[in-house]
């Protein structure tokens, strides 16, 4: 199923609308509709140019195993992590992997209490 452009600017306007709730406003952050693989959306950060990129997927049925839970949820968990990343940032390296999963996990859990 491919997603519709309705959705994507649904996806857009929500996600802006938590990242200012979140108090992320210093990021600049850049919206793309187009096919990833294993994800409804996602979002990569520089930190050190406070800027991102954040991808709605263009066909959802590379997401199979997942439950598509719609635009406004994926805006919401892609601009939580925007929120946590100065934390992952600041972890060394040595200890990255383990912190991405934890960062994934905490990600989890916010989306249900906000």
């Amino acid at each position: 199923m491919r997603t519709s452009k309705k959705q994507f600017e649904i996806f857009k306007k929500e996600f802006v609308k938590w990242q200012t709730k979140l108090n992320c406003n210093d990021y600049k952050v850049y919206f793309f509709h187009e096919e990833i693989e294993g994800a409804f959306a996602n979002i990569y950060i520089d930190e050190s140019i406070k800027t991102a990129t954040s991808t709605y997927n263009l066909k959802l049925e590379q997401c199979d195993s997942l439950v598509d839970e719609g635009p406004r949820f994926h805006a919401k968990h892609e601009a939580i992590h925007l929120f946590l990343n100065k934390l992952v940032y600041l972890i060394p390296t040595n200890r990255k992997k383990e912190s991405l999963k934890q960062w994934e996990a905490t990600v989890r859990v916010l989306e249900k209490i906000l």
